[in-house]
Formats: C-alpha cells, sequence, structure tokens
C-alpha cells in the first residue's frame, strides 16, 4: 500500500535528520516509525515507540558499520552500545545475565554469505 502524507517542513526536517543520523533511508525510517505506532498499545506513549524504533535502527544501522569487524561473532546490543562479544550466543547471554531490558543478541553474518532460511 502506498500512502502519501503531507507534512509541515519541520516535522519533514526533523524525520530527516533522525533517519540520517541513523544512517538510513527517510522512508525506511518513516514506515518503521508507523508500523511499530500501529503494532503498539493505545495506552503506549508516541514517545515510547519512537524510542523503540530508533534504538532498533541504531542497532541495524551498527551492524552494517560493524559486520567486518565481528563477521562470525555473536554480539549483544542496545541501540549503538556493544553490550558484549562472544563466540557463541551462550557466552553473550551469560554475559548479560544480570542486565534489565532486552538486548539484542545475534550474530553477525558475513556480508557476502546468503542468510540461510531452511529448506
Amino acid at each position: 500500500m502506498a500512502i502519501t502524507l503531507n507534512l509541515p517542513p519541520e516535522v519533514e526536517a526533523s524525520l530527516a535528520a533522525r533517519a540520517r543520523a541513523l544512517g538510513v533511508e527517510l522512508d525506511a525510517y518513516v514506515q518503521t516509525l508507523l508500523q511499530q505506532q500501529a503494532a503498539s498499545s493505545p495506552l503506549r506513549p508516541v514517545d515510547d515507540a519512537t524510542q523503540e524504533v530508533e534504538r532498533q535502527m541504531s542497532e541495524l544501522s551498527w551492524l552494517e558499520t560493524h559486520r567486518e569487524q565481528f563477521a562470525g561473532r555473536w554480539v549483544a546490543l542496545e541501540g549503538s552500545v556493544l553490550l558484549a562479544v562472544g563466540d557463541s550466543a551462550r557466552e553473550v547471554y551469560a554475559a548479560i545475565a544480570r542486565r534489565e531490558g532486552a538486548p539484542l543478541v545475534t550474530r553477525v553474518e558475513p556480508e557476502e554469505q546468503l542468510p540461510f532460511a531452511g529448506w
């Protein structure tokens, strides 16, 4: 579905600046904001949803920036902050076990390798 938004120039500039800061395209940033808002509870403030989207976008940007450096290793991220690195998920989860919240834990795949989706 395609949606056309007519935003005040200052709102568009603010969204564009946030997208640039996260290293993503404006369309992708706005789409992620809208998806997050649509999935959120009606009682959840917009600011919380926006912060969550920005955290996720920061994590994706960090992974792209550091892919070569951490390829084949497991990392725990909270936004653009690296919390732990290890050779296994178990090692990373052990390193963040006492931490509150739910950081992103993922294996950093080498760029040239296609993700395995099963047979």
